[in-house]
C-alpha cells in the first residue's frame, strides 16, 4: 500500500497550477534561476513529507509540507475492518502572505473552477491491488514561523486539514 503522503504528492504534481508555484519533479521551479537547488525525479521540487528543507519559503521558493495527524480503521464491507481514515495536513509556506494563499489555492483549487484540486479530490491508484482515495477539505488558518535564523523575520504558513477516506472497491 502507498504511503498515503506519497499519493497527496503525486496528485499535486499533476495540478499544473501547482506545480507553476513549487515546481515539478526534477524541474527548476517558475520564478527560480538555475541555479538554485532542484529536486531529483525520486524527490518531488519542494513538495515535501517529513519537514521544510533548509531555503523552502525564501526568496519565491514556496513549498508544501504533507503529514499525517491520525488515522483510524474504519469497518469494511465485510465488518472486519482495515481501510483508513487518515486525517491530513498541508502547510503552504512562503516569504509572503499572497504567496501563502496563492500556493494554498492552487492545492485546494487547481487554478480551475469548479476545480480540481484536493477539496473534493477523488483519487484511484493502480494496483494490484488498485486503491481508491476520497479527499475532502475540512479548513484552513494562517501562521507565522519564526524562521530560525536568529532575525525577526517569518515564515507566511497557510495550513490546510483534509480528511483522506480509503474506499473498498465494490
Amino acid at each position: 500500500m502507498a504511503a498515503i503522503e506519497q499519493v497527496v504528492a503525486s496528485a499535486l504534481l499533476g495540478m499544473s497550477a501547482v506545480t507553476a508555484i513549487v515546481g515539478g519533479a526534477g524541474g527548476v521551479p517558475s520564478g527560480s534561476s538555475s541555479s538554485s537547488s532542484t529536486a531529483s525525479p525520486a524527490s518531488p521540487a519542494r513538495i515535501r513529507s517529513e519537514h521544510f528543507e533548509v531555503g523552502d519559503g525564501l526568496d519565491g521558493a514556496d513549498a508544501i509540507l504533507i503529514e499525517t495527524d491520525q488515522s483510524e480503521d474504519e469497518p469494511d464491507l465485510s465488518g472486519l475492518g482495515g481501510l483508513p481514515i487518515t486525517g491530513l495536513t498541508i502547510t503552504c509556506r512562503s516569504g509572503t502572505i499572497a504567496g501563502a494563499t496563492a500556493l494554498a489555492q492552487a492545492v485546494k483549487h487547481n487554478g480551475t473552477t469548479p476545480g480540481t484540486g484536493l477539496a473534493g479530490y477523488h483519487l484511484v491508484v493502480a494496483g494490484p491491488p488498485s486503491q481508491t482515495f476520497d479527499i475532502v477539505y475540512e479548513s484552513s488558518a494562517c501562521a507565522h514561523t519564526p524562521r530560525q535564523d536568529a532575525s525577526e523575520r517569518h515564515f507566511n504558513d497557510e495550513v490546510l486539514t483534509f480528511t483522506v477516506i480509503n474506499d473498498e472497491p465494490v
